[in-house]
C-alpha cells in the first residue's frame, strides 16, 4: 500500500512542495462525496419506477406501425380500446370503426394525393402505376378490395410495391413499363413518401452499419498499436494520410454531384435530386475543410513537431500496460446497455397516451392524448439518461488515469507524479468544464479527495501552468482528431462503395453520414486511452516541476530528458511571445 501525502492536508491554492516518502496515487482512501452517490441512487430508483409505469401504459407499437383513415393501429386489436371510449361517443354503435387488425400489418395508400390509407396484410405484387396516375378504370387487387369485417370498400387500382417501414411504397423497377409508371409518378413524390424513403434506407442498409462498426474497431485497434510501436512516424503518416483521404473524398463528391446531376436530369426523382444536391453542398464543405486543415498544420508544423514526444512518451506508459487499450470496450458495452435500456423506457413512455375518440364531420376516429405528467417523466429519465451517461464515461476516465498514474510513479522514472482535475464549476463554459473534467478525474484517483476541493486543486494547477497545459493539450488532442478523423472518413467510404452497389438504397449519402458519426465515436472512445495517457503526463510533468526544481541531487525532475525538452521549449516560446506582444500593447495604450 502506498503513503499518503501531505498534499492532502494543504490548501488546494498552495503549490505543491517536495516531499521525500511521497509515492504517488495514494492507496489509504476514505469514501467521499457520499451525498452526491445517494442523490444518484435515489435517482435511479425513480428511473426504475417511472420504466415500471411505461410499461404498465405504453403501446410502442403505436410508434413504428401505421395508421389507417380512421385512426386504427395496423398490427394491433384496436376493439380493446372500445371500453375507454365509451364514454365519449353517444352510441356505441360510433365505435364500430375501431377493428382488430392484429393480422394487416402494412400500410397501402390508394392515392398518392388523398388523406386515404388502409392497413392490409401483404403490400400488392401486381399493378400499373399509370392507371393510378391518369385515374382510369382498373381492377381491384384482392389485397385491398375489402377492408373491415369484409366490407367493399370500393374498387382501388393497386401498384406493384414493397414495403417500407410497413409502408407501401411503388417498386422501383429496371423495366422500361415500370420506369415509365416512375417517370408518371415523379410529380407526385411528395414530401412524406421521401421520408419513408430515407426511414426505409435506415432500414434496409442495417448490416452496413454493423460493417461500419467493426471496420471502426479494427482501424481503431490498428492504429493504437502502430502508434504504440512506431510513435514518431505513425504522427507524421496519420497527417499525410489524413491530407490524402481529405483530397480523394473531395474529388469523389466532386464526381458523384455530376453524375447525381446527370441521373437526376433524365430520370427527375426527388430521390437523384436530393442525392445531386447533397453531394454539391458536401463539395463545397470539403473545399473549405481543405483549406482550413492546410491553414492549421502550417501554423501547427513546429508545435507537431515537438509533440512528436509527448506522443511517444503516452506509447511509453501504455506499453507497460498493453491490455488497458481494450478498456474501451467495456466502456462501449456499458453504453450499448444504457442505450438500448433507454430507448426501450422511451418508446413506452412516448406511447403512453390516452385514446381518444375525436369527432370530425360527423365520424369518429381513434386519437391519442398524451398527458402532461407523461411528458415530465419523459424529461426525468432523459435526464438520467444524460447523468448516468456521464458517470460510464468519467468512471472510465478516472480508471485509465489511475491505471496510467501508477505506471509512471514505478521504476522507470518517467515521470513521477501525477494530478486530476475534477469538474470545474456549472457557471463555466462547457468547453472549460469538459478540459477541466477529464483532468480532475486523475486527481480523484491520485489522492482521493471529495468533488469540490479536487476541483479546486486542479483549477489552480492549471492556473499556475496556463502556458503549458492549454498549448501542449491543444496539440496533442489536433494529432488525436486526426486520427479520429482519418478513421471515419475510412469507414464513411467504404460503407459508400457498400451502398452504391445496393439496388434497394435511395438515398445512399444519408447512411453513410450515420457511419462515419458512429467510426468518429468509436475511434474517440478507443483513442481516449492516448488521451488520458497525454493529459496525465502533462499535468504530472506541471507537479513535478513543482516538487523537483532541481536545486539539489534529491530533488531532480523524474521527467524524461526528451519530456523535459518538450515542456521547456514550448514554455520559452511562449514566453517569448508574450515579451514581444507586450511593448506593442504599450505602445497602442500609449497612443
Amino acid at each position: 500500500m502506498k503513503s499518503s501525502s501531505k498534499v492532502i492536508d494543504k490548501e488546494p491554492t498552495e503549490r505543491f512542495e517536495y516531499e521525500e516518502n511521497f509515492q504517488g496515487p495514494i492507496g489509504d482512501r476514505k469514501y467521499r462525496d457520499v451525498f452526491c452517490l445517494i442523490v444518484f441512487v435515489a435517482f435511479w430508483v425513480g428511473m426504475f419506477i417511472i420504466m415500471a409505469v411505461g410499461f404498465a401504459t405504453g403501446t410502442p407499437k403505436r410508434l413504428y406501425y401505421p395508421k389507417d383513415y380512421r385512426g386504427n393501429i395496423c398490427g394491433m386489436d384496436n376493439t380493446k380500446f372500445k371500453d375507454k371510449l365509451t364514454d365519449e361517443v353517444n352510441n356505441n354503435s360510433d365505435l364500430d370503426f375501431l377493428a382488430d387488425l392484429t393480422k394487416r400489418t402494412r400500410c397501402f395508400f390508394p392515392y398518392f394525393h388523398v388523406d386515404l390509407e388502409f392497413c392490409v396484410e401483404e403490400c400488392p405484387s401486381q399493378g400499373d402505376l399509370e392507371q393510378i396516375i391518369d385515374k382510369g378504370n382498373c381492377n381491384g387487387d384482392p389485397v385491398i378490395t375489402t377492408y373491415v369485417n369484409n366490407d367493399p370498400v370500393g374498387q382501388f387500382c393497386s401498384y406493384k410495391s414493397d414495403s417500407v417501414l410497413r409502408r407501401c411504397l411503388p417498386s422501383i423497377s429496371s423495366s422500361k413499363s415500370d420506369n415509365d409508371a416512375t417517370n408518371a409518378a415523379k410529380d407526385n413524390e411528395d414530401s412524406s413518401t421521401t421520408v419513408a424513403k430515407v426511414m426505409g434506407d435506415f432500414v434496409q442498409s442495417w448490416w452496413v452499419y454493423i460493417v461500419a462498426i467493426f471496420a471502426a474497431v479494427l482501424l481503431s485497434f490498428a492504429w493504437i498499436l502502430l502508434v504504440k510501436k512506431f510513435s514518431g512516424f505513425m504522427v507524421w503518416l496519420t497527417v499525410i494520410l489524413f491530407f490524402i483521404l481529405l483530397a480523394v473524398l473531395t474529388w469523389y463528391f466532386h464526381k458523384q454531384w455530376k453524375d447525381s446531376d446527370t441521373v437526376s436530369n433524365t430520370k427527375k426523382m426527388n430521390s437523384d435530386s436530393l442525392n445531386a444536391k447533397s453531394f454539391k453542398i458536401l463539395f463545397w464543405i470539403m473545399i473549405a475543410v481543405d483549406i482550413l486543415a492546410v491553414i492549421i498544420v502550417i501554423w501547427l508544423y513546429k508545435r507537431i513537431i515537438l509533440a512528436v514526444a509527448l506522443i511517444e512518451e503516452a506509447a511509453t506508459a501504455i506499453k507497460a500496460m498493453p491490455r488497458i487499450v481494450f478498456f474501451p470496450l467495456i466502456t462501449f458495452v456499458l453504453l450499448l446497455i444504457l442505450y438500448a435500456y433507454s430507448i426501450a423506457v422511451a418508446a413506452f413512455l412516448l406511447s403512453s397516451g390516452k385514446p381518444k375518440a375525436e369527432e370530425k364531420n360527423g365520424e369518429y376516429y381513434l386519437e391519442f392524448e398524451n398527458t402532461s405528467a407523461m411528458n415530465y417523466l419523459t424529461i426525468y429519465h432523459f435526464f438520467g439518461l444524460l447523468w448516468t451517461n456521464s458517470y460510464i464515461i468519467a468512471l472510465t476516465q478516472a480508471t485509465i488515469a489511475g491505471a496510467i498514474a501508477s505506471c509512471l510513479n514505478g521504476e522507470n522514472r518517467c515521470v513521477k507524479y501525477c494530478f486530476y482535475c475534477m469538474k470545474c464549476f456549472l457557471a463555466c463554459l462547457h468547453g472549460w468544464m469538459k478540459f477541466i473534467n477529464k483532468n480532475g478525474y486523475i486527481m480523484i484517483a491520485v489522492y482521493g479527495e471529495s468533488f469540490w476541493k479536487s476541483t479546486k486543486r486542479a483549477f489552480h494547477l492549471i492556473s499556475r501552468n496556463i502556458l503549458r497545459v492549454l498549448t501542449v493539450s491543444a496539440v496533442g488532442d489536433f494529432l488525436l482528431f486526426l486520427g479520429k478523423f482519418l478513421v471515419a472518413i475510412a469507414v464513411g467510404i467504404i460503407s459508400l462503395g457498400i451502398l452504391r452497389s445496393m439496388n434497394n438504397i435511395s438515398f445512399y449519402l444519408i447512411p453513410t453520414i450515420l457511419c462515419a458519426v458512429l467510426a468518429y465515436a468509436i475511434a474517440s472512445a478507443f483513442m481516449s486511452v492516448f488521451e488520458m495517457a497525454i493529459d496525465t503526463m502533462l499535468l504530472c510533468f506541471c507537479e513535478d516541476a513543482e516538487r523537483h526544481d532541481g536545486s539539489s541531487p534529491d530533488r531532480e525532475p523524474y521527467a524524461s530528458e526528451r519530456l523535459q525538452k518538450y515542456m521547456n521549449k514550448n514554455k520559452a516560446e511562449l514566453k517569448n511571445q508574450k515579451e514581444e506582444y507586450e511593448p506593442l500593447k504599450s505602445a497602442n495604450d500609449n497612443d
